[in-house]
């Protein structure tokens, strides 16, 4: 190699790429326009192809040296994780998840009629076996059954201890949270974990629905569950979605290999369960102030219908003007 003539040709892509580094050290990406930004990236690549280059053709210890510190300062760059703060997760739950929750819906409402399948089951077999709550709920919550207090004609906030209210309530809340996460992990059984957990925790619902409905006690049951119920409900589907989209990955990678399907769908998925946190914060924090409350259940299912409103109001519309 004619080292003259190799520094000669690609002397100044070097300087430039190396002022438009200094930028970036001094006050970040920020500092440059989006064509700089492509600029650099090009100017990184062919500079790293004159590294290799030159390790190949010349034994230059000195042109070595620069274009190793040089590839090496803007790779630190390029691929550098970006640092989040407390701004960027204000901006990610006002906009970025209900933009993802948009985008992935189709997985969402696929887990939600899986929930609801077997919701359909439990209450149907609750229905026609009398023996069913207890294999379906467990003694704990078989227990509080209107028949097992005799409570048949009692209004439920009359007919379930105030201790009782809280057990039900509390362990369909503890439930929900952790089949929100174990249907979001058993995505990687590629889905079939996520579908078994979805229906198998539909059951419960159907089977305590047909049990209070028997009792003609639906609509107090309903105001005890629907005011966190509906934002826990919605966070469990979502959280199915994102197991669905796992299990897509690995089930139905396509063209591609299951690795590059999952690195890709695991990305999104993961998103989605850092928004449905919150979503179950808020719930936990309504089932522990408001469900307990002594009132009556149409101010309650008042309020699970406003909770409603405004789930669909920011699900369906916050973050539509960056959408595109």
């Amino acid at each position: 190699m004619d080292i003259n003539r190799f520094l000669h040709e690609r002397h100044a892509r070097w300087q430039r790429l190396e002022a438009l580094l200094s930028q970036v050290e001094s006050a970040g990406w920020a500092n440059l326009s989006p064509a700089e930004v492509r600029e650099f990236g090009s100017l990184y690549r062919r500079v790293s192809s004159d590294l290799v280059q030159a390790r190949s053709q010349t034994g230059n210890a000195e042109v070595l040296e620069y274009l190793n510190d040089l590839v090496a300062r803007a790779y630190s760059h390029v691929y550098r994780s970006p640092r989040l703060s407390w701004r960027d997760g204000v901006a990610f739950l006002a906009a970025g998840f209900p933009r993802l929750f948009r985008e992935t819906l189709t997985y969402t409402l696929v887990a939600a009629m899986l929930f609801m399948g077997g919701a359909g089951f439990g209450y149907f077999a609750t229905a026609t076996d009398p023996a069913a709550p207890y294999q379906l709920l467990g003694r704990s919550l078989a227990a509080i059954q209107p028949k097992n207090r005799g409570g048949q004609g009692l209004p439920l906030s009359r007919s379930v201890m105030p201790n009782e209210a809280a057990v039900l309530s509390s362990a369909i809340m503890t439930n929900n949270i952790r089949v929100s996460f174990l249907a979001f992990a058993s995505g990687v059984l590629f889905g079939v974990g996520t579908v078994g957990v979805l229906f198998f925790n539909g059951i419960m619902l159907g089977s305590l629905t047909q049990t209070f409905t028997a009792a003609h006690q639906s609509l107090e049951f309903w105001s005890l569950i629907l005011p966190h119920g509906i934002i826990e409900l919605t966070a469990i589907f979502i959280a199915g979605g994102a197991g669905l989209l796992l299990g897509k990955a690995l089930a139905l990678p396509g063209r591609r290999r299951r690795r590059d399907a999952l690195a890709e769908h695991g990305q999104r998925a993961i998103r989605l369960i850092l928004g449905v946190i919150p979503l179950l914060v808020l719930a936990g924090t309504i089932e522990g102030f408001v469900t307990p409350l002594p009132i009556g259940p149409y101010p309650k299912l008042v309020f699970a219908f406003l909770t409603a409103v405004g789930l669909v109001a920011y699900l369906g519309w916050a973050g539509r003007n960056g959408e595109r």
